[in-house]
């Protein structure tokens, strides 16, 4: 093989391998210079070789003494390398699997080198014979062959392109988002330190569920994920529930837990640290009786364990109101704006979705496309304005600026006095916007 080949054929092995560790290539310049580097490393033995030419008095050597193809491409050579630079890497580099990598980018120029008509003696000085793949001379490649050599770099060049979502999501990734089950998605979500988004579709009875979500909590029964501000449940043997995609990609950012402890805040201070979190665990003591209101439920006491819940809240006692159930009007105006604002949220959708649709189209037509194409965007920038400007946008109703006045009073009753809380929470932020690796 020649070097172009070497090179690129290095980078399709060396990264398919890399993925199996969830490693990619391309994330790290230090990760390419090694799999270049030891590509072209076994070719040391010839001067007439790029790296054999970067190093000429110890090309020219190791060529008088064992001649080309010989001791630089043994599996002696491949042991002898890998040790030496994992003592360097351990030392002085400090780059995670950058021993694995090279030892695999050594061995690609080997695999690439057996199958050609000469092979190698890969159990030199032991052994001398040659290796090769496959047995039958017709079927390799002839080393400086243009055409072979041509279809090669080509083949090697398309599966680089192609191959690109599975170097960056990790081969262990992609074969889990194969599966559409809860099982393969907590092995994903535990294996993983990124963050994981999933595009889900289920169904119960006759109603669907689907868009693109956060996993936040998974098990091999059951996945949470966080749409919309909404969490979605999904379960194994839930009745009625049927599972029909859930296809998961990692995202640029970490996972990070925060731990919070705290003792005697109040209960604004809180509320914002709850707020718009998805809360994992929680331990939460008050020294009065409150009530916590989760997605599904609102519970009464002094003492709270939460788990998997997001954007919870406290309020002081409904039970404890001290006049004509005002706890119970608060509880009930906030569950009614909550639904006032999702329904105009709901209507105005298809209205936000053409806006940014008719900004993507402006965007295109700047970038000076051809006639054809600049002819289909102004086509659709006019369908989409008049669209737009025929759109009946529902705002803010007088109802729902009632309802706000109304808890704005509602909240200027002041709690007991004294209300604080201590404990622990444990948590983790939403990303706002999902960067895919």
């Amino acid at each position: 093989m020649t070097t172009p080949n070497h090179l690129a054929g290095g980078l399709v092995f060396t990264g398919i391998i890399a993925s199996l560790f969830s490693v990619n290539i391309f994330s790290e310049p230090s990760y390419l210079l090694i799999i270049g580097v030891g590509s072209l490393l076994p070719d040391i033995d010839t001067p007439k070789s790029i790296i054999g030419k970067a190093v000429y008095p110890i090309s020219k050597l190791i060529s008088r003494k064992y001649a080309h193809r010989t001791i630089t491409h043994s599996l002696l050579f491949l042991i002898a390398v890998t040790v030496v630079f994992h003592y360097i890497n351990k030392f002085y580099i400090h780059l995670p699997l950058g021993s694995t990598i090279l030892f695999f980018s050594v061995f690609s120029h080997f695999v690439l080198d057996m199958i050609t008509v000469q092979g190698i003696p890969f159990f030199y000085p032991f052994i001398k014979n040659p290796c090769v793949i496959p047995g039958k001379v017709e079927f390799r490649l002839t080393t400086g062959n243009l055409r072979q050599e041509g279809i090669a770099f080509f083949m090697f060049t398309l599966l680089l392109f192609t191959m690109q979502d599975l170097f960056a999501q990790g081969f262990w990734a992609k074969y889990n988002s194969s599966f559409n089950d809860t099982e393969h998605l907590a092995r994903e979500f535990n294996a993983s330190t990124k963050q994981l988004a999933v595009k889900f579709h289920y169904q119960v009875y006759q109603e669907h569920f689907k868009g693109l979500g956060l996993v936040v909590y998974a098990n091999s029964n059951e996945c949470i994920i966080l749409h919309n501000k909404t969490l979605h449940k999904v379960k194994n043997g839930t009745h009625g529930q049927v599972i029909l995609k859930l296809k998961a990609a990692k995202l640029k950012t970490d996972r990070k837990v925060n731990r919070v402890n705290f003792v005697a805040i109040s209960l604004d201070s809180l509320n914002r640290l709850l707020h718009y979190n998805f809360i994992n665990e929680a331990h939460i003591t008050a020294n009065q009786k409150v009530d916590l209101i989760t997605a599904n439920e609102v519970k009464n006491g002094f003492f709270f364990n939460v788990a998997n819940e997001y954007n919870p809240k406290f309020i002081s006692s409904i039970k404890d109101s001290l006049s004509n159930n005002s706890g119970t009007d608060k509880l009930r105006l906030i569950q009614e704006i909550e639904i006032e604002e999702n329904q105009i949220k709901t209507e105005n959708q298809e209205y936000y979705k053409m806006v940014k649709q008719l900004s993507l189209a402006e965007k295109k037509i700047k970038s000076n496309p051809d006639e054809y194409t600049e002819d289909a965007l102004r086509s659709e920038i006019i369908r989409l304005k008049t669209s737009i400007k025929g759109f009946n946008l529902k705002t803010v109703s007088s109802s729902l600026l009632k309802l706000k006045s109304k808890l704005k009073e509602q909240s200027k009753a002041k709690p007991k006095d004294n209300l604080s809380f201590s404990g622990e929470v444990v948590y983790f932020l939403v990303p706002q916007k999902f960067n895919y690796l």
